[in-house]
């Protein structure tokens, strides 16, 4: 497909200037529509009113979005050979680009678009959701039918995240025969071509693509609304944009429309809606303040796709011969639904409160006009938009330091965790070291045995059988599981045939263990260990150890049953990462990582210390956004209310733009400065014998 130049575009835009005021026009329609059913009937004929705007206003978007698509198709080409790394695509045409376009408007439900990432001969092809349901044997055929193909190396299925890595030629199979040959596999089982319904993969295109376009669209109708201004062309009437307030308060609405066209097409819609109706109005705050969170938003999502490539020939490797064939079962449901943060209960609250208020003001002034501009400023944007900031630029600062955001949304919780669960066996990530020496035979030395023990482990490691010593003839017997030692080892030491002593074995603590249990006592939160011989010296500042024979997924459930919020951190507990509200997953050397984390992390604690740590600002942004949000709803619904006419009334909205735009910058320095802080101090765990 012929990549469109720019002037074209400019063209294909001004072609479409008649949509656009029919699309103004309807939508003022609908203000006025509301408007008149707060006039005339009780509540239940406002309701009535609403839903008529509310369609009126989808059928004028529906035109609107028909020609934003088609012209964002054409700037998504453009924009995507400028965003560093948004050309790296399946095959790297532009018509492969183009059809990841038209999937971003594709419902979840029903979506038929394969998501495809390559790049330097590795390949990862999205299966089908029947495919992913048909158990191992599907999976086992599908790998071997791959493997088969001259120029392949190599090929795996990771049924967590729902794709098919692929090691490959690309001088001798193209990406484009891999994906045919799964989609052949897939079609010859009878399996329709619909794909689950998952969190954003960082190697998505998608997300990117949708913040160059809304940030494209945003800027483009700032410059208008400044133009239209300076050339003095008559403005559409500010209470236009009412349908935008009523859109962002209501939930159902939006609900409504994802599920006809997906989340990522109603964000487009509706941006394209407002940058219409603000650059016909010519109010170029609101647009202006939306292509900045748009541009954080793209520099995210392309910080999740360099760091996907940076580091996914190092966690997607062939599968050991000796891996379970049988997929990771799903841990369930949640017990209860994971409590609202201050920015969901604030925006619940909004909804309602913002009709009731617009409804009584008109009984009182009988002025819809009041009423229009006091629904305007009643919006949740400023609070929305605080902790967006935060969690955007915090998600670009881990991607470079390595973190991997599987679900990048995660960032968007830290706010709402009460809870943190650590698996002790994360925390030991050390040789193996001794921990207790006990004797067994009369004269023998506890203070003697133990050098000798410290030196068979640090010679023949933990799990050695049968391993002899030096001359004085002590070797290390075979390991033992034992009670007294969850986590760890027990072996037998012996003196020839006769056993002396035993000895307990487990990995030794990571230096930054005592870094991170301190980091959750300072963001306040609840912390709960499992039960590990290797951490029992730092047990004492945990709020509670798990139960020995307690699962942690098991400790994960009790926990949210009582309504918490947890954030687990787990290196090999897959069920229990994909359970936590915020799953964080270090990385171990030689192992594959825990695919069901939200975000993983590189080798060690430190950033999983990062990311304990940064929960606690989180929360204080959200808490002073919302703050901030509401200084702004009742300075604007104060202007609404009793402001005068012509200057005060006219300004109602200027307190919420003013406070977005506070708690955007507050969000974003904060962030800022969470990124920047120092890694803690290691602490060096060395036995004093």
């Amino acid at each position: 497909m012929a990549l469109l130049r720019p002037s074209a575009l400019v063209r294909r835009a001004a072609d479409g200037a008649v949509h656009v005021a029919a699309a103004g026009a309807g939508l003022a329609a609908g203000s006025a529509v509301l408007t008149a059913g707060l006039v005339v009937e009780s509540t239940r004929a406002g309701a009535r009113a609403a839903r008529a705007a509310a369609a009126t206003t989808v059928a004028a978007a529906a035109k609107s979005a028909e020609l934003a698509k088609d012209v964002g198709v054409g700037s998504v080409r453009i924009a995507g050979t400028l965003v560093p790394g948004s050309d790296r695509v399946a095959d790297g045409s532009m018509g492969r680009l183009a059809g990841v376009a038209r999937g971003m408007f594709e419902p979840p439900q029903a979506r038929h678009s394969r998501r495809v990432w390559a790049a330097g001969g590795r390949t990862h092809v999205e299966l089908a959701a029947p495919t992913l349901e048909g158990g191992p044997e599907v999976e086992q055929a599908l790998r071997r039918h791959l493997e088969r193909l001259e120029g392949v190396e190599w090929a795996a299925v990771n049924n967590v995240v729902g794709r098919v890595p692929v090691a490959f030629d690309d001088k001798r199979i193209s990406v484009e025969d891999l994906v045919g040959v799964v989609t052949r596999i897939e079609r010859a089982r009878g399996g329709r071509q619909v794909f689950p319904q998952r969190d954003e993969h960082p190697a998505d295109l998608e997300p990117l693509l949708a913040a160059v376009v809304t940030a494209a669209v945003d800027t483009a109708a700032t410059g208008m609304a400044y133009g239209g201004k300076a050339l003095a062309v008559p403005a559409l009437t500010r209470h236009a944009t009412l349908v935008l307030a009523l859109l962002d308060s209501q939930q159902w609405i939006r609900q409504g429309l994802t599920d006809r066209i997906g989340p990522i097409g109603t964000d487009l819609v509706f941006t394209g809606m407002s940058a219409l109706l603000h650059a016909l109005t010519q109010s170029p705050v609101i647009p202006a303040l939306n292509a900045a969170a748009a541009v954080q938003r793209a520099a995210e999502m392309d910080a999740r796709r360099e760091v996907w490539r940076r580091r996914e020939p190092e966690l997607c490797r062939p599968a050991p011969q000796d891996a379970s064939p049988e997929p990771m079962p799903a841990p369930g449901e949640r017990p209860v639904p994971l409590r609202p943060g201050p920015i969901e209960r604030y925006r619940s609250r909004l909804g309602p409160t913002s009709l009731a208020g617009a409804g009584a003001l008109l009984a009182l002034t009988r002025q819809p006009a009041r009423s229009a501009d006091l629904l305007k400023c009643l919006t949740p944007k400023a609070a929305v938009q605080g902790r967006e900031a935060f969690a955007t630029v915090l998600d670009l600062l881990m991607c470079r330091r390595g973190v991997l955001p599987m679900d990048g949304s995660a960032y968007r919780r830290l706010d709402r965790v009460d809870v943190v669960v650590l698996d002790s066996d994360a925390l030991c990530t050390g040789p193996p070291v001794v921990l207790r020496v006990a004797t067994e035979a009369e004269g023998r030395d506890e203070a003697a045995l133990w050098p000798a023990a410290t030196r068979l482990v640090g010679e023949c490691g933990a799990e050695d059988e049968g391993c002899c010593g030096g001359t004085d003839g002590l070797r290390l017997g075979p390991a033992e599981e034992s009670p007294d030692a969850p986590g760890g080892r027990t072996h037998g030491l012996f003196d020839g045939a006769e056993r002396v002593g035993s000895v307990v074995v487990a990995a030794e603590l990571d230096p930054h263990a005592e870094a991170l249990l301190v980091a959750v006592g300072e963001a306040g939160h609840h912390l709960v260990l499992t039960d590990h011989v290797g951490t029992r010296e730092i047990a004492g500042v945990a709020d509670e150890v798990a139960a020995a024979g307690e699962p942690l997924l098991d400790t994960v459930r009790r926990l949210q049953a009582g309504g918490a919020g947890v954030l687990a951190v787990s290196a090999a507990d897959g069920r229990a990462l994909m359970a936590a509200d915020v799953a964080v997953a270090p990385v171990r050397v030689g192992s594959a990582p825990a695919w069901g984390a939200d975000l993983v992390t590189g080798r060690g604690l430190v950033d999983a210390f990062r990311i304990v740590a940064a929960t606690a600002p989180a929360r204080a942004v959200s808490r002073q956004s919302v703050s901030t949000a509401l200084t702004g709803n009742v300075l604007g619904s104060l202007l609404a209310a009793v402001g005068d006419p012509r200057r005060g009334q006219r300004k109602a909205t200027t307190p919420g733009k003013t406070a977005t735009a506070l708690t955007m910058a507050v969000g974003t320095w904060t962030a800022l400065r969470t990124g920047a802080r120092p890694p803690p101090a290691p602490a060096v765990h060395t036995q004093w014998r």
